[in-house]
């Protein structure tokens, strides 16, 4: 099973995004607590996403199902990642003259493109479904 690896190794990956993303959000929450909540909820909730897919794919062997849970947790991981990056850099937060907004755009950035990335890959080696 060489997706089945593939997708475990990816998801570890798309896993440390959420995880700088609790940083900073521990980071920004003394300089302002609303911004420091919505980098923690959009950490969180990937994080989750991105964890359970360990569990619903341990005694998966059919590939195409492999494909199609591969498909539903990166498209959490694609729509938080782009969620951060409307958001992160938007007027809604306070003008600060401080890297981390940045910093959490590239994040973001990382991993919706990565993300996009799986779900073509799981599409083309599996003939997954790219509906959830």
């Amino acid at each position: 099973m060489k997706f089945k690896r593939y997708v475990k190794i990816s998801s570890g990956i798309i896993m440390i995004f959420p995880i700088v993303l609790l940083v900073l959000a521990a980071v920004v929450w003394s300089q302002n607590v609303f911004t420091g909540i919505v980098y923690l909820a959009v950490g969180v909730i990937q994080l989750v996403g991105m964890a359970l897919i360990y569990p619903r794919i341990s005694k998966e062997e059919d590939l195409w199902e492999l494909g199609n849970k591969c498909v539903q947790h990166n498209w959490i991981a694609l729509s938080l990642g782009l969620t951060g990056c409307a958001m992160f850099l938007a007027p809604f937060f306070a003008v600060d003259s401080t890297a981390i907004p940045y910093i959490a755009f590239a994040v973001c950035l990382l991993s919706a493109l990565l993300s996009i990335f799986n779900l073509y890959k799981a599409v083309k080696e599996t003939r997954a479904r790219l509906v959830v």
